[in-house]
């Protein structure tokens, strides 16, 4: 026992000591719409209405997220030192729970910690955890190992106190965030404590799963009666690059990033879909492929399921659904992450526990600090996109350094950079917008009617852009 309470504090200290810097780090990006300016946050009394209305952008529907800013605030009041630090307790207690999974899947210490290890210091989460709307990953990767640890401890007949459980753990990860859905296709991979001769045999009796049925049903109904419908309001095609070709590239520079964590940035850009980048996409995909069914001919069901994992937590970029987000964010190897390190932990045989778990040890001190060296990118909105721009150009980095320095009163440097966004992607409304917000604010009247135009040429109907125009046009009339 105190052998495995060493271990358990030497994956705390995994999840928590590279984050120490992130106390010190402000609110950025989406932080402001989501808690700063957010009104439903700031009182419990709102509690009702989060809990059973959309997000801020739909068709999101993270209720059990939202509802957690708004006890945070209420709790600590406004201060990001106090949401972060919720977050680094999220994070380890995470790291916690997937050693005890791993550890009931493989019933060995040391694999068990070599995974928890490696993914707490791993420096492509530091995106969930030290950015604090991207909680929702966090949160959802806790739920959906809590709704696999205890459909393992419950019996192989009737759902019992165990079974129910992990059913309430499976709503809550939906509630957390969409991709907790993982779980469901999970249970019959790794939430049964001993190996079944079949596949009939994982999946019947039905009645096991009668919990997570339960669950499900119950999130539908309450997804749709808050969106009034399960997708809510339509969103443009165009919210989110689609695609095969981006789906290739995002699940090679997710399986990339996961094994060679570098470089970060927050905003990854799919190239032109030539031949060789279509066939640089592809190559990793063919290999994930050739992998799972090598697993299901050996019967490595646990390696097998780790593979299900990796690939349908990163379902979402395959387009199937326009999301207003990135083809690719490093948030979404959070929950995937630990399903591509529990099947490369399945094959190691138990007679080099030792070695590997020293090599995972190693390599954990390497990622921890990758991650502490990473941490202060969240700084604020200022490091976040200049450490982006430091790694590839970007017209959303531009876009967000100007609206900083526009904020600061430095209206030259925000003009600079908004016009450094429209360089690169003409489409950017909002840069065209803010051009013309700055030329307007000069008087220059006939250049701001060109920008707002530009602007509603790529989205018509855009509020901001449709509203100054007709304030411009008036001042051109007079």
């Amino acid at each position: 026992m105190k052998g495995r309470a060493a271990i358990l504090a030497a994956a705390v200290a995994c999840a928590a000591v590279p984050y120490l810097r992130a106390p010190a780090n402000a609110f950025a990006w989406d932080d402001f719409d989501t808690i700063v300016d957010n009104a439903d946050v700031r009182s419990l009394a709102n509690l009702g209405r989060v809990l059973t209305s959309p997000d801020l952008t739909p068709p999101y529907f993270r209720p059990l997220t939202r509802a957690l800013f708004a006890l945070e605030h209420a709790a600590f009041g406004p201060h990001p030192a106090a949401f972060h630090v919720v977050s680094m307790v999220l994070h380890a207690a995470t790291c916690l729970v997937l050693f005890l999974l791993v550890r009931s899947l493989l019933r060995r210490d040391g694999p068990a910690f070599a995974v928890a290890a490696v993914f707490a210091a791993h420096p492509v989460n530091v995106e969930a955890v030290a950015f604090v709307s991207a909680n929702n990953n966090v949160l959802a990767l806790l739920f959906v190992l809590l709704t696999l640890l205890a459909a393992r401890r419950d019996g192989r007949g009737e759902p019992g106190a165990w079974g129910w459980l992990s059913g309430l753990a499976f709503l809550a990860a939906l509630g957390a965030k969409e991709t907790g859905i993982v779980a469901l296709l999970l249970l019959p991979f790794l939430a049964t404590a001993r190996e079944p001769a079949s596949w009939r045999q994982r999946l019947l009796p039905m009645r096991r799963w009668r919990p997570h049925a339960v669950a499900l049903c119950l999130y539908l109904v309450w997804r749709f009666a808050s969106l009034e419908g399960l997708y809510g309001t339509p969103v443009s095609a165009s919210a989110n690059p689609t695609g095969p070709f981006v789906a290739l590239w995002s699940f090679a520079r997710a399986l990339r990033l996961a094994v060679w964590p570098a470089p970060l940035t927050v905003l990854h850009a799919p190239p032109a879909a030539t031949a060789g980048a279509v066939a640089s996409a592809a190559l990793p995909l063919v290999a994930l492929a050739g992998l799972a069914v090598w697993f299901s001919l050996s019967r490595r069901r646990t390696a097998l399921g780790g593979l299900v994992w990796f690939v349908a937590a990163l379902a979402p970029a395959l387009g199937s659904v326009a999301i207003p987000s990135a083809a690719f964010a490093e948030r979404y190897l959070y929950l995937a992450l630990p399903g591509l390190l529990i099947a490369a932990a399945s094959l190691v045989p138990q007679r080099a526990d030792l070695p590997a778990t020293a090599a995972a040890g190693g390599i954990a001190v390497v990622l921890a600090v990758l991650t502490f060296a990473r941490v202060p990118d969240w700084r604020d909105n200022r490091m976040l996109f200049e450490s982006s721009l430091a790694v590839s150009p970007h017209p959303t980095a531009h876009l967000n350094l100007g609206n900083w320095h526009k904020d600061r009163g430095d209206l030259a440097r925000a003009v600079d950079h908004w016009q450094a966004a429209v360089d690169l992607d003409p489409r950017d409304a909002d840069a065209w917008t803010q051009l013309g917000v700055a030329a307007a604010i000069g008087r220059d009247f006939s250049r701001a009617k060109s920008c707002f135009e530009r602007a509603l040429a790529v989205e018509p109907g855009h509020p901001v852009a449709a509203a100054n125009l007709a304030r411009v046009r008036r001042a051109l009339g007079r």
